[in-house]
């Protein structure tokens, strides 16, 4: 019984530090992102090689400095290999594996809670159902689009913080490259700036053709990797001409 005390223990040593970074960091990310992807790999973070990942994961999201990412690396990964050889060595690899189970219930729950917390009702408009348009964060500051481009929403992004605007651009449906781009590109290949739309089924119509997108422009939304400038929270679209 002693034992299975100390695999106890020791899960919580694997999990806790990852654990507390989730629940107070992971909410500031993009939640349909980054909780669901924390949600679908939490087995990754309680090994010591990928709690770097994960530190690069939060850099991307500008949650924290580049100098801050070493302090972040070594404060997690430290205790992570210390506890894992520990255990390792004491109770052998069928009681490591049990702990290692534990520590990955706990990510999950973790997990869970961060993405709860960001739950919030949509808004619906005369153009979108909430059925149709099921994404957080689409609160406008203001109800009158203001016509955009796609280069000025990228130029100066925080100027457009929350402000509902109208941007024609060319939109491409590719799972965590789904972006509106301001000309014809190549998705796969291109490394073109472009502000990222959220996923919304519906938009599958609209893949590779030039739209008008209406929605609400934030920065707190950088889809996969955080690799854009912003997001486009959409509440209406259409084929232009």
């Amino acid at each position: 019984m002693r034992k299975w005390k100390g695999v106890l223990l020791a899960s919580l040593m694997l999990s806790l530090p990852v654990a507390v970074a989730g629940w107070f960091l992971v909410p500031r990310c993009d939640v349909t992102g980054a909780a669901c992807h924390v949600l679908t790999s939490s087995s990754w973070y309680v090994f010591p090689l990928q709690v770097e990942i994960f530190a690069n994961f939060l850099v991307q999201f500008r949650v924290l400095g580049d100098v801050q990412m070493w302090s972040v690396f070594m404060a997690f990964a430290l205790p992570a290999c210390v506890a894992m050889a520990y255990v390792w060595r004491t109770w052998g690899a069928v009681k490591f594996a049990a702990a290692y189970l534990v520590a990955c219930v706990v990510m999950y729950f973790v997990a869970v809670q961060a993405m709860a917390w960001e739950m919030k009702p949509v808004p619906t408009t005369a153009e979108a159902s909430q059925d149709d348009f099921a994404t957080p964060h689409c609160v406008p500051v203001d109800k009158v689009p203001q016509e955009v481009t796609v280069e000025a929403l990228l130029a100066n992004p925080k100027r457009f913080e929350g402000r509902t605007v109208r941007v024609e651009g060319y939109y491409y449906n590719r799972f965590e490259l789904s972006a509106l781009y301001s000309s014809r590109v190549d998705p796969y290949a291109s490394s073109e700036p472009a502000v990222w739309v959220t996923g919304i089924p519906v938009f599958n119509h609209f893949s590779d053709r030039h739209v008008g997108i209406v929605g609400v422009f934030t920065r707190s939304e950088r889809g996969h990797g955080g690799v854009w400038p912003g997001a486009l929270c959409a509440l209406s679209v259409g084929v232009v001409p």
